[in-house]
């Protein structure tokens, strides 16, 4: 984040305390030396605390608060009703590819997890650290800092940005589309995350160093699985499945919202350069 544009772009969800490690770090560095935009985020702060001050002191009547808050409810349990048939179709219709793949991996290696996703998994009392921030950084869905499905452009993002070299990886005879990547953070440190439309569903590739990763693996919290013939782990953290493996030195995870049977099978059909 080198200049005053891109501070401003994210400098609301600075504000807000929105942004990880990484980004934050950026704008503050940006902010110490630049004047202008530290004035701007100034009274963005200021806005902000007086628009909370102005709704704490003038509060709704407790009926009408309760009709409200009924009729949010009824709202979210409709969207939530239409979500989940739409989500039913395209996993029925999507991932037929990515369902076949995952049965030959099952057979193959004697995986433990369930082939439909609801299986032992991952449960929330053994999930491992580096699981759970995988999960949540997955969920944040931040916003891009390069737009693109070019591999190219998105490499030439990262060189000088991170120690490692980050490719954007190739899904084979599977619909996904390269949509945009940033700097991110695995267990504090700095990484590419990688954005994917598969399907019509959001999938993130983190690319970070292996040296992270055999805190992870010394646990129950992770599965362990041969895809391609490769040793990879699977886990399940706040409902958000994620896969992890190595190539050369470089770890990759892959987080999703699909069932673990779904996600491997995308897994299974990747292209790591």
């Amino acid at each position: 984040m080198e200049g005053c544009d891109e501070t401003r772009r994210y400098v609301d969800a600075w504000v807000d305390g929105e942004l990880d490690p990484g980004a934050a770090l950026m704008v503050e560095t940006h902010l110490a030396r630049c004047e202008e935009c530290r004035e701007e985020a100034d009274a963005i702060r200021s806005i902000k605390g007086a628009l909370a001050a102005s709704r704490e002191g003038h509060a709704a009547p407790g009926s009408l608060r309760s009709r409200l808050l009924a009729a949010l409810d009824e709202e979210d349990q409709e969207k939530a009703s239409v979500e989940h048939a739409t989500a039913r179709r395209k996993h029925a219709t999507g991932f037929l590819l990515a369902g076949a793949a995952m049965t030959t991996i099952a057979l193959a290696t004697g995986w433990r997890g369930s082939i439909n996703g609801t299986g032992p998994v991952a449960g929330a009392a053994m999930m491992p650290p580096l699981l759970d921030d995988i999960a949540q950084r997955h969920a944040r869905n931040l916003p891009v800092e390069v737009t693109g499905s070019e591999p190219t452009q998105v490499a030439n993002f990262f060189t000088g940005r991170l120690d490692i070299p980050v490719r954007p990886v190739h899904f084979r005879g599977v619909p996904a589309r390269l949509v945009g990547a940033r700097i991110s953070n695995v267990s504090d440190r700095m990484a590419a995350a990688l954005y994917y439309e598969v399907g019509g569903r959001r999938v993130t590739v983190f690319v970070f160093d292996s040296a992270v990763l055999p805190r992870a693996f010394d646990t129950d919290g992770l599965q362990p699985v041969r895809v391609n013939n490769q040793p990879a782990y699977v886990g399940n953290a706040r409902g958000y499945t994620v896969v992890l493996s190595e190539r050369r030195g470089i770890a990759y995870a892959v987080a999703s919202d699909m069932p673990a049977s779904d996600t491997l099978g995308i897994v299974s059909q990747a292209d790591i350069q």
